[in-house]
Order: C-alpha cells, then sequence, then structure tokens
C-alpha cells in the first residue's frame, strides 16, 4: 500500500467532512455540552468509536471483495480494473452530491435504513452519554449510519486488493473525517460556519470529483504510463494515479 494511496483515504474523509457536519454533527455537538477534560474524552472516545467502526467495514468489505473477486477473476480477467472503476464513479458521485450538482448518490444511504432502524433502540441507550466508554460504544454504532459518503468510501475501500488493506483505508478516511468533528465537538462556532459554506462545500466535492476522475483515466491507462500492466491480485486498489504498483 502506497502512501499515495493512504493520503487518497485521507482526502475522502477531509474533502467530505462537510457532509459529516450534516449528518453527524447534532450529535457531535450534543457531546460537547460536557466541560474541560469530560468534554475532550467525550469526543475523543466517540470518534474512535466511529473510526475503529470505519476499519471494521473495510476489514469485512475488503474481504468480501476479494474473496468474489478471486473467483470472478477466472472467468473475467478485468475483474479488478471494473470493480475499481466502480469505486471510482461512486467518488465522483460523492463528489457531485457534495457540490450539490447531482444527488444520486443518495440513494446509497435507503440500503442501509432497515439495518439502522433496529440498531436505533441501542443508539437510544447510550444517549446521552455518560461516560467515555458509552461515547467509544455510541460511536461505533453511529459508525453504521446509512451515509451516501461513508457506502461509497466504503466501495471505493473494498477493492484496495486484501482485508487489511481496506480496514487501513477506511480508518484513514475516518481520520480525514476527525478535524471537521472535532471542531463541532469542542466548539468553533466560526470555523464550523465556514465549512458549511456553499464555496467549501463546492470546493470539496471539486476535488473528490477530481480524484474520481484521475483515478478512472488511470485504471484504463487515459494516463499515459498508468493502468496497464496491473497483476490480478493487486488490480483492486483504486489508486489515484500518482503512484501506480511497479511490476
Amino acid at each position: 500500500m502506497t502512501l499515495t494511496l493512504l493520503g487518497s483515504g485521507l482526502l475522502l474523509g477531509l474533502m467530505g467532512s462537510t457532509h459529516c457536519l450534516g449528518m453527524c454533527g447534532g450529535l457531535s455537538a450534543a457531546l460537547g455540552a460536557a466541560a474541560g477534560t469530560q468534554q475532550r474524552l467525550m469526543a475523543l472516545a466517540y470518534n474512535l468509536g466511529r473510526i475503529c467502526c470505519y476499519a471494521l467495514l473495510g476489514l469485512i468489505a475488503g474481504g468480501i471483495v476479494t474473496g468474489f473477486g478471486d473467483l470472478l477473476q477466472q472467468w473475467l480477467p478485468e475483474t479488478g480494473r471494473i470493480l475499481r472503476s466502480v469505486a471510482a464513479l461512486l467518488v465522483i458521485g460523492m463528489g457531485l452530491f457534495i457540490t450539490g450538482w447531482w444527488l444520486g448518490v443518495s440513494r446509497i444511504e435507503t440500503m442501509g435504513s432497515g439495518v439502522w432502524r433496529r440498531l436505533q433502540p441501542m443508539v437510544r441507550h447510550f444517549l446521552p452519554p455518560r461516560t467515555p466508554v458509552d461515547a467509544l460504544l455510541l460511536g461505533g454504532l453511529w459508525g453504521l449510519l446509512p451515509c451516501g459518503l461513508v457506502y461509497s468510501s466504503l466501495s471505493w475501500a473494498a477493492t484496495a486488493g486484501g482485508p487489511l488493506q481496506s480496514a487501513t483505508l477506511m480508518a484513514a478516511f475516518g481520520l480525514g473525517t476527525l478535524p471537521a468533528m472535532l471542531v463541532t465537538t469542542l466548539g468553533g462556532q466560526e470555523l464550523q460556519h465556514r465549512l458549511r459554506r456553499p464555496f467549501v462545500r463546492k470546493l470539496a466535492g471539486s476535488v473528490l470529483i477530481g480524484v474520481g476522475l484521475w483515478s478512472l483515466l488511470s485504471i484504463w491507462g487515459v494516463i499515459p504510463g498508468h493502468g496497464h500492466h496491473h497483476h490480478a491480485a493487486h488490480d483492486a486498489a483504486p489508486h489515484s494515479g500518482t503512484a501506480p504498483h511497479a511490476h
């Protein structure tokens, strides 16, 4: 796994965190009701639980995709490339969603609505969290909230070539969302307001669209020197195109 790939995970989280403010901002602000050290512990515990949940989802999704990919590879040699292309298209779709130019990705969120309804009684049990352990468990559950950004990132990470790689990329994605979420929890109302501005959302979305397009073009070799001779076992990694696997 390259630093460029990890950087792409961080970038997805960082640029997509304007969407996170809408999905999770209310809960994060509620965690900020505690004072001093307790407030900071609550914020860190909640976000640690959320990031661990993302990593676990990446581990599971990466294992599933790798297993099916190995089977499909026998009949369709381009399986890895196709999976990576779908992941890149989802990143583009998420960028369009964040900018407000196309809202089709929001339909992905309905996929997890049934599971979320079943989890809500458990979530309510930890609201409001009374201890950092409660906040940790709450964050873990909240990581399962139906979210187009998380689902798109998970689809992208799942094609990284293996469960551990996928888990690492989802953890990097979670870390990318951390600055905005901590700002929401610990105050910083002015900065939070700035992050919600339409210009910031359009800039963040445009960056994601650029990352997805660059990845898609590199996967199919449109960009010279990229995407032509990837081994099948590694062909599932949706790198940004700046640091291809060497063979």
